[in-house]
């Protein structure tokens, strides 16, 4: 009891001596020179302290009779508390080289004694000499630290580089200045190499890190020196490719000369070589260390598995977590579709992490995984990392563990997912040959060829309404300001009264019986004949015979005169004339479809040829004859079906993509090369296209369900009907007003949507490409031996073509950016 009791005490009296002690700090410069005033400070939050007991120390001469001075009061408020530091210094100084060692001082202060611990401070001899001119500011270089470089480094290896500058503490230079945003970095010129950014805690990037200190040089103790302010910039450097790595530094420092009276400010250059260094290629994998993961340095690498136990058609998340000193960004996903039977894989997901100062770096790469049976099982996975500090491969070796049970899983459209195992081989392999060719079936018939590029389909007739609708509304303007200004005419009123009555006047004579007829002619329609003619209402029918230029017609009113002409008697219509005339103009109007059918026999018989060859697995044949159908400057939708059918049928899932693609510009509205192009983006893990989930995929879905010149089609066609709207709207004084705003609204959603369509799936300047080729490696630069930026591609990747050159196309997906061969990429739409 006594003894738990003293301990408890002594860590009381322990804390207390700490509390008291903590508000307390001393510290003086670890090394000074022989004859140098020293300054050994004492600070305080409590209030002015007394220095009690100060020690004789053999070498060193305190001043100031051995009283601190008061320096300075310094205020700092946090979290809304105020606290006042008192800074005192003791003066001394010492006047031989060698380590003093200055025992323990009372400190006294408001809260009361303390004792300060022993101090130590060596002090060296100092040059009577300042250094010559090229020793005031020196820029030095080194790798990883060390002064001298190393013999070799690998290609794609972080290495840090450690920039030195060093300035004489009498160089009279503007360290605000210096620190600025401006001037506080040295340049880096360094050929075949890539700097890479340190990411700081707050998330932010820099290129480099810098820390300042002072330091004697030379460094050793013995010798005499001087005093240098150091600066020591810290930046990583990876090598592009295989050769030498090497190059220069260069900084700028603000130096002012003159006196107090004439002060002239200059930037006074420094540089120093980046020593060069020999790049070797990562050496090959002579044994089985596992598939490369893109990692070079010192790396640790983890599998794990969420959950640990699901049913059958649940996903699960595989992940791979890499931690660890190298270039993170080189990190790549390997392909584990061949590995993991059993499984649908879904295309995996990386993050990385950059390492921040003093951390490491660290990367995941995500697999979702979807169990198809019971009989699924993760393999060992074996996963290999380059070190380049021994030259070897890493393998690292995981077994991931997983339960998987039985569940009521159905996959899309209700279809249980099936256990290939239970089927047998031989039954799966016939089963799912049959399951594609069913629903990729083949065109039986050729469809017509599109003129490319589109717009020429429709360049003939747009261009003609374009200049037709204008006119039609200018020659509808005259004509109504010729009616208003007739308006006031006599001759203008009777024949336009005239004209209502027409049909009136018709209709009583070819319903009057023979006896009434010459009655009627006499009261309705000579009246009608003299206002057509403008005669005077008291005109005789002689005087209308007179008047008019058809001599059958002037016998008739005059039969009618005497009542001796019986009309309609003899007036029937010939019924065999007519059909003959419908006849000729019918042939008239079927002769260009003849033509066509005729053009396009040859077409059909090989068109059936290739189809036939299709069906009978002779795919490469039937591909070589659809290709041959091709027509220079023009598309067939049918014949990209098929072709997509084709290489689909070869296991070309990309090619297949980029038929399907092209035939759904040219038959936008054909749901068979819609549901095909589904089909085989499923089998690529792609998601459907077509499909409205929001507001806007459905305006999207309206709009391509005309190509681009239908669109402009359809806008020349309202652009007519805009005008001719306006124009009977004039003509007739109102009425057709809103019809004409209605239809110039149409005309700009078809504008519109013509134009959205040419800057997306029909464009041809960074247009959208498709990669065909598996595991295409992705590189930073257009050259085979360049690094790779992000791995590698599979068949079937949507990508943006950038540019393209003779061998390499640059592609970008999101924001990521580099160059594969131009062999692995097809371009959706060319023209």
């Amino acid at each position: 009891m006594a003894r738990t009791t003293h301990i408890q005490l002594s860590c009381l009296l322990l804390l207390f001596a700490v509390a008291a002690f903590a508000k307390v700090t001393v510290s003086v410069e670890s090394t000074v020179f022989v004859g140098e005033q020293v300054q050994l400070k004492f600070s305080s939050d409590a209030g002015r302290i007394q220095v009690r007991n100060v020690p004789n120390v053999p070498g060193v001469r305190w001043l100031n009779n051995r009283q601190p001075q008061l320096v300075q009061n310094s205020t700092v408020i946090t979290n809304g508390r105020k606290t006042v530091t008192t800074t005192s210094v003791l003066f001394f100084i010492v006047n031989r080289p060698g380590k003093i060692r200055i025992p323990s001082m009372t400190i006294i202060d408001p809260n009361g004694a303390a004792k300060t611990g022993l101090i130590v401070v060596d002090v060296r001899k100092s040059l009577i000499q300042a250094p010559v001119d090229d020793k005031l500011v020196q820029l030095k270089v080194a790798y990883n630290g060390n002064p001298d470089p190393p013999p070799a480094i690998y290609l794609g290896q972080d290495i840090d580089l450690e920039i030195t500058l060093l300035i004489y503490e009498k160089v009279n230079y503007d360290r605000r200045r210096l620190w600025t945003e401006h001037y506080a970095y040295p340049t880096i010129s360094i050929e075949n190499a890539l700097q890479r950014e340190f990411v700081q805690s707050n998330g932010s990037t820099a290129r480099m890190t810098v820390a300042s200190d002072t330091v004697i040089i030379p460094e050793d103790p013995a010798e005499p020196g001087h005093r240098y302010d150091r600066l020591t910039f810290k930046v990583t450097i990876a090598a592009l490719q295989s050769g030498v790595v090497g190059g220069v530094v260069t900084h700028r420092i603000p130096i002012t000369r003159g006196n107090q009276w004439r002060r002239q400010q200059q930037f006074h250059p420094v540089s120093a070589e980046v020593p060069q260094v020999k790049v070797l290629p990562v050496p090959p994998d002579t044994g089985d260390a596992g598939q490369y993961i893109g990692l070079i340095g010192d790396w640790s690498v983890d599998v794990e598995v969420t959950p640990e136990t699901v049913t059958v058609g649940d996903d699960v998340t595989l992940a791979l977590r890499v931690s660890g000193r190298g270039n993170i960004e080189g990190m790549a996903a390997p392909r584990l579709d061949d590995k993991l039977a059993g499984f649908k894989v879904y295309p995996p997901e990386m993050t990385r992490q950059p390492r921040r100062l003093g951390y490491k770096s660290q990367g995941t790469i995500e697999w979702v995984l979807v169990p198809v049976n019971t009989n699924a099982r993760l393999p060992e996975l074996k996963f290999a990392t380059f070190n380049a500090a021994s030259g070897k491969w890493i393998s690292t070796s995981l077994q991931p563990q997983l339960t998987i049970k039985p569940g009521a899983y159905s996959g899309n459209g209700g279809t249980p997912l099936v256990d290939d195992h239970d089927r047998g081989p031989e039954i799966a392999v016939v089963e799912d040959k049959h399951k594609a060719t069913d629903i990729l079936h083949i065109k039986q018939q050729p469809g017509a060829y599109v003129q490319l590029p589109l717009w020429r389909n429709v360049q003939a007739p747009v261009t003609i309404m374009a200049i037709a609708a204008p006119l039609v509304y200018l020659l509808i303007l005259l004509l109504a300001a010729q009616r208003e200004k007739l308006a006031g005419s006599t001759t203008f009123r009777r024949r336009r009264e005239a004209q209502k009555r027409r049909g009136q006047v018709f209709r009583k004579v070819a319903k009057a019986p023979a006896s009434e007829l010459p009655e009627v002619i006499r009261t309705e329609l000579v009246p009608y004949l003299l206002a057509m003619l403008d005669l005077p209402p008291g005109t005789t029918i002689t005087e209308l015979k007179e008047k008019l230029n058809d001599p059958e017609l002037a016998v008739m009113i005059e039969c009618a005169e005497v009542g001796g002409f019986m009309p309609g008697s003899d007036a029937e219509i010939d019924s065999g004339a007519l059909l003959q005339r419908v006849r000729k103009f019918a042939a008239i109007l079927l002769l260009p479809l003849l033509v066509i059918t005729a053009c396009g026999s040859e077409t059909i018989g090989t068109f059936t040829e290739a189809t036939r060859a299709y069906e009978q697995d002779r795919v490469a044949a039937a591909e070589s004859t659809y290709r041959d159908l091709q027509q220079p400057q023009t598309g067939n939708a049918a014949l990209l079906y098929n072709l997509g059918n084709c290489a689909f049928r070869k296991g070309e899932y990309g090619h297949a993509i980029v038929f399907y693609e092209r035939a759904r510009r040219l038959a936008p509205r054909d749901s068979d090369i819609v549901e095909n192009l589904n089909f085989v983006r499923q089998q690529v893990n792609l998601p459907k296209i077509g499909i409205s989930d929001d507001p806007l995929s459905l305006v999207v879905n309206l709009r391509d369900k005309l190509r681009p010149d239908e669109w402009l089609l359809a806008a020349g066609v309202v652009w007519v009907l805009c005008w001719l709207a306006f124009g009977i709207n004039r003509w007739r004084h109102g009425g057709l007003r809103v019809v004409a705003i209605v239809f110039a609204v149409l005309c700009l959603v078809a504008l519109w949507a013509h134009m959205a369509q040419i800057q997306s799936a029909y464009r041809t300047a960074n247009s959208a490409g498709v990669i065909v080729m598996h595991n295409t490696p992705v590189h930073r630069q257009p050259r085979m031996n360049s690094t790779t930026a992000e791995g590698t591609l599979d068949t079937g990747t949507y990508i943006t073509i950038a540019e393209q050159r003779t061998e390499w196309v640059r592609i970008r997906i999101d924001e990521a950016e580099g160059w594969v061969r131009r062999a692995a990429v097809e371009q959706i739409w060319e023209r």
